[in-house]
């Protein structure tokens, strides 16, 4: 499990090849802000085995979005966990 402190570029973390297999904390209060972009990608899928968040925006703001982050990692079969003090778990 690894953590990152990044406002925004959640899609590159999720995609990101260095991140294979690992669970990541997001200690950003909200992800999903502006949706899931297929030029945001670092790769062709997602990389991560896990993504934990303290809370997910279900509506994303950005016009060119095109799915959410629930969604899409639902649809790629990787957990998502909300709700969690990504704070206190980094600490």
């Amino acid at each position: 499990m690894v953590f990152n402190t990044a406002m925004c570029g959640y899609q590159g973390i999720l995609t990101d090849p260095s991140y294979h297999r690992r669970i990541v904390t997001m200690t950003y209060p909200q992800i999903g802000n502006y949706g899931i972009n297929d030029a945001d990608a670092e790769s062709k899928r997602i990389q991560v085995a896990g993504f934990v968040v303290r809370e997910v925006c279900r509506h994303p703001s950005n016009h060119s979005s095109s799915n959410d982050v629930e969604t899409f990692l639902r649809e790629n079969g990787v957990v998502g966990v909300e709700g969690i003090d990504t704070h206190a778990l980094t600490r």
